[in-house]
């Protein structure tokens, strides 16, 4: 069933792993991580980037419970560490990210948790809070929002702790603490933008940074432009050339990407 499965949550599958594995050993911790594309049938907004079939960053963390809830409140903000340092490294790689803030919800009886959440991750970035009536999750909920170029706010990150490792194994210690980030998202929202320029735009350029270049020799460096007859050529090789003639030269673009050459 390798080629056919198909999941439309990872850390479904993942809480069965953590449970496997806390059977052996229960105090040792479970972490965990994977990236699959999942399908999903509720109805997505209608935004750039969004579909029903899309690949998704998974984060599991699960362990018994330690004294004073300190397992499930060091596992959340573990997460939301990893996901931030995330951002910043894609920010090394080109990727531009806007104002970034943490939603942090949690119901009455898990408020007192929420507040040493907030207070640890507060230097780090910004934290809103609010109240969680979703009964999916275990009193504990959190979304980074991410600012778009285009000035809107983009929930690109969920997360928080779930009940499932207990009902699974019947030990209501064991805690489980999963996080999801869509990265298909992020490469569409927030990845680096490409200059695309003519053939015209790029032959100037070209010309200018490599002054002793051939216009000859052009052709064979920017899409859609004619490229010259060699005498002696084989008739396949000019049958070849003759076809790439007739394309029309409007239709040609080239990407310039960062060049080390000295004189862009």
């Amino acid at each position: 069933m390798r080629g056919t499965e198909v999941v439309s949550d990872s850390t479904n599958v993942l809480v069965l792993e953590c449970a496997r594995r806390l059977r052996r050993d229960p105090d040792t911790p479970v972490r965990l991580a994977t990236c699959q594309r999942v399908v999903r049938a509720q109805q997505v907004p209608r935004r750039p980037g969004y579909s029903h079939h899309f690949k998704l960053f998974v984060l599991a963390t699960a362990r018994r419970q330690t004294r004073d809830h300190g397992f499930v409140v060091d596992a959340l903000i573990e997460h939301v560490r990893t996901l931030l340092a995330g951002f910043d490294e894609l920010t090394q790689e080109g990727h531009t990210f806007g104002r970034r803030s943490v939603r942090l919800l949690a119901t009455a009886a898990r408020s007192a948790l929420a507040d040493r959440i907030a207070e640890q991750l507060a230097p780090v970035v910004d934290v809103v809070r609010g109240p969680l009536d979703h009964p999916y999750y275990d009193g504990l909920r959190f979304m980074i929002e991410v600012e778009a170029p285009d000035g809107s706010i983009v929930p690109i990150a969920d997360g928080g702790a779930f009940d499932w490792l207990g009902r699974l194994t019947a030990n209501r210690r064991l805690v489980f603490v999963a996080s999801g980030l869509g990265t298909q998202l992020v490469v569409l929202l927030f990845r680096r933008q490409v200059r695309l320029f003519t053939v015209a735009e790029a032959t100037v350029i070209i010309r200018r940074a490599w002054p002793w270049i051939p216009p000859t020799s052009i052709g064979q460096m920017v899409p859609g432009t004619a490229t010259p007859t060699v005498s002696g050529a084989s008739p396949s090789v000019r049958r070849l050339r003759r076809r790439r003639r007739r394309r029309p030269r409007t239709v040609g673009t080239m990407a310039l990407r960062t060049c080390p050459n000295r004189h862009l």
